[in-house]
């Protein structure tokens, strides 16, 4: 990756010397290293720090980084490049382990899902059981001589 350009604001302190303060640079990426989402991703990383446009030709995006107010862009590109890699190296272990991942979560979902007939079987007891329960009190309530004189 090389830098374009980088265009600096040149702002007199004193006869003596300038501060430069830059208020633009660009990065060129390569297509062939690092994939589009690994760009958007370390692009978005950068979104507090900079205005950032992002441009392409057949062989690499170009990021153009400008200042926001009262920002400064020294070692922008530096940090931006560190952050490509890193999003790479994610990149590259989602690929690796995606498959255990999926083993992991497929069982542990069916470890978590419960046998059906089993729960229904015991939804029927309890009701039963609610059922037996409902008539004793049925039969609690009845008037004595409501059940022994006919």
């Amino acid at each position: 990756m090389n830098q374009q350009s980088d265009r600096a604001k040149h702002k007199t302190v004193d006869s003596r010397r300038k501060v430069f303060r830059l208020e633009r640079t660009d990065l060129v990426v390569p297509k062939s290293i690092y994939t589009a989402d690994v760009l958007i991703k370390a692009a978005y990383m950068f979104l507090h720090q900079a205005y950032l446009h992002i441009t392409e030709d057949e062989t690499a995006w170009t990021i153009h980084f400008s200042a926001k107010e009262g920002g400064a862009l020294a070692g922008i590109t530096q940090r931006f490049e560190n952050e490509l890699l890193a999003q790479q190296v994610r990149r590259l272990v989602f690929q690796q382990t995606h498959s255990l991942r999926e083993i992991l979560m497929a069982r542990a979902m069916s470890s978590s899902l419960v046998d059906q007939e089993d729960t229904l079987a015991r939804l029927e007891k309890e009701q039963g059981q609610q059922a037996h329960a409902a008539g004793q009190f049925d039969s609690i309530m009845k008037d004595w001589f409501e059940r022994n004189e006919k």
